[in-house]
């Protein structure tokens, strides 16, 4: 029986992949630095660099790599060998260990963070984009894309770069902080300007993961993958409150005033040397664009998502 090897399993996506591979019926090995009782469990520290990961006679033919460090926030994106050390480093001896092994297909999950802070303003950004990481995530990820695709290691790989990713069970992510802030009152009801913003549900993530995974139109090739849908940061926050049973609100923030509060925001962070929670790349990032081009996956290997955040958030 050919198998297909996970890491990152225990993570939010890992785990909606997981239950949908365990119910085609696949045998899953589970790479990570968390051990249980399960046999089918095995030992991979992405942070260690002696850390040996035996692949040979298990059967492998697949590999599904999600492990690694995540975007952050604040002072912890200034972490730039942490970054590379678990995303770039980890990611090369993970490939080692499929060379050794003879492992044929590697999907590897990447970023939009790639592009960089390139906002689309004209027309979403496609593949053909070139990737101008400005963050050490962006950075480290793009490393790792590159060693994926040239070198050398697998000869079935293929990149998804993930836009913003939302659904059940998504905690500590950007969505799940913009519904807490919605919820405490502590988000303010940004003017409509029109601006277009891409996400993905996490089942539909799977869904990419697995088509990557079977089809061999996807050997070699990158991939963004969103729900095919654009929103306004305030449509976000209006169907958000929806969700959350709180009356719609007509009310916004005048654009004068956030630019004030968000340049009073850079003043106190420069001051008391933290990050303040509005400041101006904040809200540029709120106001701004920060759509991608999914269509190639849905040409290619016939995608189709199931969601949307409208119907995701009328399910809750």
């Amino acid at each position: 029986m050919t198998r297909i090897l996970v890491t990152g399993a225990t993570g939010f996506i890992g785990q909606k992949l997981c239950a949908e591979l365990e119910n085609n019926d696949s045998s899953i090995l589970k790479a990570g630095r968390r051990l249980s009782k399960n046999p089918n469990d095995i030992y991979f520290d992405l942070a260690t660099s002696n850390s040996d990961l035996q692949l040979s006679n298990l059967g492998i033919r697949t590999v599904y790599h999600l492990a690694g460090k995540a975007h952050a926030h604040s002072t912890q994106e200034n972490r730039g060998e942490e970054y590379h050390r678990l995303n770039t480093e980890g990611t090369f001896r993970l490939l080692q260990s499929c060379k050794a092994a003879g492992i044929k297909r590697f999907v590897f999950f990447s970023t939009v963070k790639v592009y960089g802070e390139q906002s689309g303003d004209l027309k979403p950004i496609n593949e053909t984009f070139e990737p101008t990481p400005e963050t050490p995530y962006g950075k480290s990820k793009l490393e790792a894309e590159k060693l994926v695709l040239n070198g050398n290691f697998v000869p079935e790989p293929v990149v998804l770069r993930l836009s913003m990713v939302y659904g059940n069970g998504e905690d500590r992510g950007n969505m799940d902080r913009m519904i807490r802030a919605v919820q405490r009152g502590m988000f303010p009801p940004l003017p409509e300007v029109g601006n277009k913003r891409s996400m993905v549900h996490v089942e539909d993530v799977v869904q990419a993961a697995m088509l990557a995974a079977n089809s061999n139109k996807a050997v070699g090739r990158i991939f963004n993958v969103t729900d095919l849908q654009y929103y306004s940061t305030r449509k976000i926050y209006n169907l958000i409150r929806f969700s959350l049973g709180l009356p719609a609100t007509k009310f916004s923030v005048p654009s004068a005033i956030l630019n004030a509060a968000a340049k009073c925001g850079d003043t106190l962070g420069f001051i008391l040397k933290r990050e303040m929670p509005l400041n101006t790349t904040t809200l540029n990032k709120l106001m701004g664009n920060a759509w991608f081009d999914g269509d190639s996956l849905q040409e290619t290997l016939k995608y189709r998502p199931k969601w949307t955040f409208d119907k995701w958030v009328n399910s809750l």
